[in-house]
């Protein structure tokens, strides 16, 4: 039985959907083929795959995960909004600072750097008690914010 069966067979997806060691068996495959679909550039397959995945009954760790591929993948189909949102969800499940820097550049290339510092402000503030992101002092993003070319002017 090949793997792609398993994502196919309705009884393997309604296990992974109630049953936990099933989910991470079937989140494994599919994000296999996610990957291998984003080596391809089918990046829709790819997202097909993870929307597939979050309907598994995985942890949240996972589910943040899958969020910040599909924030990922959505960047570079240049649809900002809906990356803008799914990083929104993977921090909401589990905050990281890779989460918050994909955010904060999402918003720096659609909306420019003045939203896009007022927002890390926000989201900085809500998750110092974070020890990966509060490592990290506004420093790193007032550099980011320098490099995004043509705002040099505002420092």
């Amino acid at each position: 039985m090949d793997d792609g069966y398993l994502l196919r067979n309705s009884e393997s997806l309604y296990f992974a959907r109630v049953d936990p060691d099933h989910a991470i068996v079937l989140f494994n495959i599919s994000n296999e083929k996610a990957q291998k679909c984003i080596r391809d550039g089918d990046y829709m397959e790819a997202l097909h795959m993870f929307k597939l995945a979050l309907s598994f009954k995985l942890p949240d760790t996972l589910k943040s995960l899958i969020h910040l591929e599909i924030a990922k993948l959505l960047v570079i189909l240049k649809n900002y909004q809906g990356a803008r949102e799914a990083a929104y969800i993977s921090i909401n499940f589990e905050p990281s600072f890779e989460a918050l820097k994909l955010m904060f550049n999402i918003i720096l290339k659609s909306e420019g750097p003045n939203v896009a510092l007022s927002n890390w402000l926000h989201f900085y503030r809500e998750y110092t008690s974070n020890e990966e992101i509060s490592i990290y002092s506004l420093h790193e993003i007032v550099v980011l914010i320098i490099n995004y070319k043509g705002h040099l002017s505002l420092f």
